[in-house]
């Protein structure tokens, strides 16, 4: 079953919640977070439209 994002919680409730359900420790989070943001930051240039939406973060974590 898939979950989903709860849009009443704080963000970092969200991220805690999804690290916790797929068994990473914040590291590993912090390490996957860093490398998201700098293919955003690529995407982003290349675009010139932001591309960071937290669909993208929670498909990253999985």
């Amino acid at each position: 079953m898939e979950q989903k994002i709860r849009h009443d919680v704080y963000l970092g409730h969200n991220i805690r919640r999804l690290r916790l359900s797929r068994g990473l420790t914040q590291e590993q989070t912090t390490a996957r977070m860093q490398i998201l943001a700098a293919a955003s930051a690529e995407e982003l240039m290349q675009k010139s439209k932001p591309a960071y939406k937290i669909s993208a973060l929670r498909n990253f974590l999985l």
